[in-house]
């Protein structure tokens, strides 16, 4: 099994996780020209939608032409804004298989503006575990949980809280973000990490660009990992493939 973050952040998220020729895809929130080029010489199983933010839900999502996952608050949000219009599959925290993958989704605590939260989720393939969870104002205990059997996590590392604090955004803005509602900060992702005792690769994702700096989340992380550890950060652009 291998991953590829194809970009990551306030400006579109889509991150391919294959094996075998097949692939599913987290989040579709780029063009569907830049997704399509990724996904070349693969056989894409679903898209699965963390939350119908704008970043991660976009018209991509349905016009990849393969089965759309969501959960149901997201997806009626998402269907009375025109987000999307077709059939739709949901999870429920129940495991469900996609080829070769095992998937289970989880709960993360991001409501924002309404009442519903995103999702992150347990992936396996074989004998190979990825933990996916990035948009969460705090870690919850599910996630807590599924760390230790993690081969690879992508979390996210959204912002340093000095930076956030000194910004020029709103103070309802900032408020936000570094509630338990909000995004991570660096501390916090390094925090959940430290339980991550036998991941090989780590992805950082989701980081400010105004309120975070690349190394300034590395170093946080890679304090609390082992040295063999990989890490790293998830940029606007597309990654390189990173076995899990």
């Amino acid at each position: 099994m291998w991953i590829r973050n194809l970009g990551s952040g306030s400006s579109g998220n889509a991150t391919v996780v294959a094996h075998g020729g097949q692939a599913i895809m987290i989040d579709a929130g780029l063009s569907r020209r830049r997704i399509a080029s990724a996904l070349e010489g693969l056989d894409l199983l679903a898209v699965l939608i963390t939350h119908r933010h704008g970043d991660h839900l976009g018209a991509a999502a349905e016009a990849l032409g393969a089965p759309l996952w969501i959960d149901k608050a997201n997806a009626r949000a998402a269907a009375r804004r025109g987000q999307i219009d077709g059939p739709v599959r949901h999870f429920d925290g129940r495991p469900f298989r996609l080829g070769p993958f095992r998937v289970t989704a989880f709960a993360l605590p991001h409501p924002g503006d309404e009442r519903w939260s995103s999702h992150g989720f347990f992936i396996e393939s074989g004998r190979r575990r990825l933990v996916y969870a990035t948009d969460l104002g705090h870690v919850p205990s599910v996630l807590v949980d599924l760390l230790p059997d993690a081969d690879a996590v992508f979390l996210e590392s959204n912002h340093d809280p000095d930076m956030e604090l000194e910004s020029d955004r709103s103070y309802d803005t900032v408020e936000w973000v570094l509630s338990d509602n909000g995004h991570l900060s660096n501390e916090q992702c390094a925090e959940a990490l430290a339980k991550a005792h036998r991941a090989r690769t780590v992805i950082l994702g989701h980081l400010s660009e105004d309120c975070n700096r690349p190394e300034l989340a590395l170093r946080c992380a890679r304090k609390a990992l082992r040295h063999s550890t990989r890490v790293y950060v998830a940029h606007r652009d597309a990654g390189p493939a990173l076995t899990v």
